[in-house]
């Protein structure tokens, strides 16, 4: 068997079972599409920015010093588009890890008192996690980004432990993010989000929000927060600012009127927003 050399910048590496994994640590931008397989999509990033699309659902990761690496986890039990949209960037480290569907319930996944939220997760089209890693979760995808040993190898060896590690952590964090939430509680989010996503709730107050759901306010933020990872107006907001981005993309919309849409009186304090987002300015956008 032919073992593979890591160069230093870039290597993807076929693990146990039919999953993957690619590093990377470049400074150039790019962007691409195509079909993306059924699965779990675990991406860490470490440093710099990325936007990524699968089907209708956007995402933008960045990366502060003062926090740990922005971790996006994703389920698709179908075939979605996947879209990266080019964001300028000094530097991107990041690692994508890819688990086939079906992979975890043969490797033992079982619905247990333990088990339940991550069958939840597995068995929900475009379930999605994002949050920022704690210390021990940033030194495992630092420790894979590292230098190549001598022997390719033992670095074959290395990467492939610590991949699935990384994986191991991640799936206790995701059980520990919505313990023993009811089923019921769970559709009742993902119609909220589904609300929050498509524009419907732009002008809703928290409290018409939470009356949709039958919670109180206080009820539905908790939940909110536990399973989406921020509250209903931060998710709203990035919503919103996604939207105003797509439509300055195509060119639907003056830079003024995509403020305003996205809830902002200040042209300037949109640029801001926007920049801090998605890593370019309105007008690059436009």
């Amino acid at each position: 068997m032919q073992f593979p050399i890591f160069p230093p910048a870039k290597w993807q590496l076929e693990l146990a079972g039919g999953c993957s994994i690619f590093a990377s640590a470049i400074s150039s931008s790019h962007a691409h599409s195509g079909a993306s397989e059924t699965g779990l999509r675990l991406v860490l990033l470490l440093q710099g920015e990325l936007n990524l699309g699968f089907g209708c659902k956007n995402y933008a990761l960045t990366q502060h010093a003062s926090r740990g690496a922005d971790v996006l986890l994703l389920n698709l039990t179908e075939q979605e588009e996947f879209q990266r949209r080019a964001v300028a960037t000094e530097l991107e480290k990041k690692i994508c890890l890819h688990i086939p569907a079906g992979w975890l319930q043969e490797y033992g996944l079982h619905e247990s008192q333990e088990d339940v939220s991550l069958q939840r997760f597995t068995q929900q089209h475009l379930a999605d996690a994002q949050w920022h890693a704690d210390p021990q979760l940033t030194g495992l995808a630092e420790r894979l980004l590292a230098p190549i040993s001598s022997s390719p190898l033992i670095e074959r060896l290395r990467r492939e432990s610590l991949a699935f590690e990384l994986l191991a952590s991640v799936l206790t964090r995701l059980q520990q993010t919505s313990p023993n939430v009811p089923a019921h509680i769970c559709r009742r989010l993902l119609e909220i989000r589904d609300l929050l996503d498509h524009g419907t709730a732009d002008e809703w107050s928290l409290a018409e929000i939470a009356a949709q759901a039958c919670m109180s306010p206080t009820t539905l933020q908790r939940h909110f927060r536990r399973q989406f990872g921020s509250s209903v107006f931060d998710y709203l907001r990035q919503k919103k600012l996604e939207r105003a981005r797509d439509k300055l993309c195509r060119g639907q919309e003056s830079i003024t009127t995509a403020a305003l849409e996205a809830g902002y009186n200040s042209p300037a304090n949109f640029a801001t927003a926007f920049r801090r987002a998605f890593g370019i300015s309105p007008s690059e956008c436009k």
